[in-house]
């Protein structure tokens, strides 16, 4: 289950998958024009050297750029800190 998972959300990254509804999917335009050179076996290594998708979260790249130090938000109590980087832990892992 988690590999299927993963192989959809990987797909649906570079889209060359879309969702249909809940747990229906099917191959995109950008899949159909991409399937003939695809080889037999693909995975994110394969994507990200032909530039295709891309997973570094928005939320991560915007903290990067706003602060130098993305660990020390200093307008941010201690407690603020540990829940904003306990969300941010849940969201990358869902």
């Amino acid at each position: 289950m988690n590999r299927v998972g993963w192989a959809k959300s990987d797909l649906a990254k570079t889209g060359l998958i879309e969702t249909c509804g809940r747990g229906t999917f099917r191959i995109s335009d950008k899949g159909r024009a991409a399937l003939p050179s695809l080889p037999a076996q693909v995975d994110r290594k394969y994507f990200k050297s032909h530039g295709m998708g891309s997973w570094k979260s928005a939320r991560t790249v915007e903290a990067t750029e706003s602060n130098p130090n993305p660990m020390f938000d200093l307008a941010l109590t201690p407690e603020e800190q540990i829940d904003e980087t306990l969300v941010e832990l849940s969201e990358t892992l869902e």
